[in-house]
């Protein structure tokens, strides 16, 4: 809220008055995605949820009068008391629970940028991304996916920026599915992908990939430029900027992925893509509580 969701409207303002032909995928604000576990956790334990959940509700809203989450309030709040009742949840209503962070966010940006007089459509990737059952962890069927992006991408009208929820999908009796944590990412890669994109930007809280954690290592440094295979070792082995499948995507329609900082304009951030500059150690990453045995 605040500052940061203003930042993302000047970003998406600025790339639509300079004619550049883009699509915006979103991921939940705030602590969404972390606030409806806890809420799905307090119903399961019989613990008052209402509290929280008017929390929740209020900063999502954020006192924005052309935003109206009354119905996705309503369906959180009927789920909760089923889980109340019961004293337990599956991961189907987990998965169909968290989804609400992505939807509020993207319907959120929507209703902001048609309010400042931009064009912009609301794109329910539940539409889109089809998935097996795994439900959390969903695997994606790239082929009815892609039938479906192109498809929805078609139609849409010239001028409208595409605003598409992230990390959920359903499978194929239309049943929410998520892709894991921080898979809004690997949402925004599949699109690529599929679209055959030019670039893939990740706006996000940080410059870009460093040296070593810079909450760890004071002095570490900004990597400019980073392969595809490095980026892939340091998601797989605990870098938590990337979720590890995001990658794979690019990777093969050669599409490069640049990581930004929303809060600062002048930084590049890093490029990810299928050369990098030099050899040697690039990066190191640390794995917490990971125990070896040999």
């Amino acid at each position: 809220n605040g500052e940061g969701v203003q930042r993302v409207l000047k970003i998406i303002t600025q790339r639509f008055e300079e004619k550049e032909h883009f699509a915006v995928v979103v991921s939940a604000r705030g602590k969404a995605t972390d606030q409806l576990e806890s809420l799905l956790d307090r119903a399961a334990k019989g613990v008052d949820f209402q509290s929280d959940l008017k929390r929740f509700a209020d900063y999502q809203k954020n006192n924005f009068d052309d935003l109206d989450i009354d119905e996705e309030l309503a369906t959180i709040e009927k789920i909760l008391n089923g889980v109340s009742l019961t004293g337990d949840y599956s991961l189907k209503t987990k998965d169909e629970v968290l989804s609400f962070g992505e939807l509020i966010s993207g319907k959120y940006v929507t209703a902001a940028l048609n309010a400042k007089g931009i064009k912009a459509e609301l794109l329910d990737s539940r539409k889109l991304i089809k998935t097996d059952d795994s439900f959390n962890n969903a695997e994606v069927d790239e082929g009815l996916s892609k039938e479906n992006v192109i498809r929805y991408f078609h139609n849409l009208k010239a001028g409208t920026i595409p605003v598409v929820t992230g990390f959920i999908a359903s499978n194929k009796e239309g049943a929410t599915t998520t892709l894991g944590r921080n898979g809004t990412n690997y949402s925004a890669a599949l699109l690529a992908n599929f679209l055959d994109a030019s670039e893939l930007i990740n706006y996000t809280h940080v410059d870009g990939i460093f040296t070593a954690n810079p909450d760890l290592v004071q002095d570490a440094k900004l990597i400019d430029v980073i392969s595809y295979g490095e980026a892939n070792e340091l998601a797989n082995f605990g870098a938590n900027i990337l979720h590890a499948k995001t990658i794979i995507p690019l990777i093969e329609k050669n599409i490069p992925l640049r990581i930004c900082n929303t809060f600062n304009d002048d930084n590049e951030g890093t490029l990810i893509g299928p050369k990098t500059n030099n050899g040697g150690i690039k990066s190191l990453s640390v794995l917490d509580n990971m125990a070896l045995i040999n």
